[in-house]
C-alpha cells in the first residue's frame, strides 16, 4: 500500500481522476487532487483489510451488517461489506437503506450520473416525469436525479421521514395497504417539491398543487386552452353553464385555466370526481356570473 500511495501521490490530477473512474469512485468535475487521493486510498485500504477490520470500519460509519442483511459466509460477507463501504464513498447514505442490493443500486446510478451528458440527464428527467427547462443547469439536473435515485430505493419508513422533512402531508394518501402504490404516490409528491419552480416557469399555476402528475395534467390543459379559437373557448365556457358574451379571449382563457386549477386541487379520499366538477361549476358561477375578473388575475 505504501508503494501504491507514493505512486499515486506523483500522478497528475488528470490521471488520478481517470483512476477514480476506473475504480468506481468518480468525482465531479473540478475535484481537487487531495479529494482524488483520499478516495483512491480508501478503496485501496478497504481492499486489503481483513473481514474483522472491515466489520470495524462499517461500525464506525454506522452501517449495521445485520440490518443490511449481509451474508454470513466469510467470502460473501467480506465482498458485501466492501461493497457497502465503496457505496458510502460514492455518497450513498447506506445507513438509511435496508440491504446491500439497494445500496449498490443507488451507488451504480450515482456513478452513472458522472458520465452523463446534459442531454442524457434531460432525457432521464423526462423519463421520470420531471420537467426540463432552458434555465436549468447540469448541476440542477444532477441534484434532482440524485435525490430521485435515492428516494426510489429508500424503505418506506425512511421515505416517510423525507415527507416530514419536506412538509408533505401523507396521512390522506390512498392505497395505504399497497406499498408500491403508496410509494408511487409519495414519490409523486416529493418530485413535485423538487420541480415546482420549473413548472411555474413553464406557466403552470402551482400554488395549490401537490404532485407532479397534477402539474403535468394542468400543463397539458393550459396548453390546450391556449390553442383554442374564440369559438372553441366560448363552447368550453358554456359547458360550465356560463355565457361568454361580452368577454375577451384573454378573459376566457384565464377563466378556463382557473377552472382547470380547481379541478386539480387535492380533495379528501371520500370526495368523488363528479363532486369536484359540481364545485368548480358553483365557484365559476359565483365568481363570474356578475362579471368579476377571474381569481388568477387578482392574485
Amino acid at each position: 500500500l505504501a508503494a501504491l500511495f507514493a505512486e499515486q501521490q506523483k500522478m497528475p490530477i488528470e490521471l488520478l481522476t481517470e483512476q477514480c473512474k476506473d475504480w468506481n469512485v468518480p468525482l465531479p468535475d473540478g475535484a481537487s487532487k487531495a479529494e482524488c487521493l483520499a478516495r483512491l486510498r480508501c478503496v485501496a485500504l478497504y481492499s486489503e483489510l481483513s473481514l474483522s477490520e472491515l466489520e470495524k470500519e462499517c461500525k464506525e460509519w454506522g452501517y449495521s451488517p445485520d440490518k443490511l442483511c449481509v451474508k454470513i459466509s466469510a467470502d460473501e460477507r467480506r465482498s458485501q461489506l466492501l461493497e457497502l463501504l465503496v457505496s458510502g464513498i460514492n455518497g450513498v447514505p447506506v445507513e438509511r437503506l435496508d440491504d446491500v442490493a439497494s445500496a449498490s443500486a443507488v451507488a451504480e446510478q450515482y456513478i452513472a450520473l458522472h458520465s452523463m451528458s446534459l442531454d442524457k440527464m434531460k432525457a432521464q428527467c423526462t423519463q421520470w416525469s420531471m420537467p426540463v427547462h432552458e434555465k436549468l443547469r447540469r448541476e440542477d439536473y444532477w441534484n434532482r436525479l440524485q435525490r430521485a435515485i435515492l428516494w426510489w430505493e429508500l424503505p418506506m419508513q425512511e421515505l416517510e421521514k423525507e415527507c416530514h422533512d419536506w412538509d408533505i402531508e401523507i396521512a390522506g394518501l390512498t392505497h395505504k395497504e399497497d406499498e408500491e402504490e403508496r410509494r408511487g404516490q409519495i414519490f409523486d409528491h416529493l418530485i413535485f417539491c423538487l420541480c415546482w419552480e420549473t413548472f411555474e416557469a413553464m406557466g403552470v399555476w402551482v400554488d395549490q398543487l401537490t404532485t407532479c402528475s397534477a402539474a403535468w395534467r394542468l400543463h397539458d390543459e393550459f396548453a390546450a386552452v391556449d390553442t383554442m379559437s374564440m369559438a372553441e373557448l366560448s363552447a368550453q365556457y358554456a359547458k360550465i353553464g356560463l355565457s361568454a358574451q361580452g368577454l375577451h379571449k384573454r378573459d376566457l382563457i384565464d377563466r378556463l385555466k382557473q377552472v382547470a386549477v380547481w379541478l386539480s386541487i387535492p380533495f379528501k379520499e371520500l370526495q368523488k370526481e363528479h363532486e369536484q366538477g359540481e364545485l368548480a361549476a358553483r365557484l365559476s358561477c359565483q365568481l363570474w356570473a356578475s362579471g368579476a375578473r377571474p381569481l388568477c388575475s387578482r392574485l
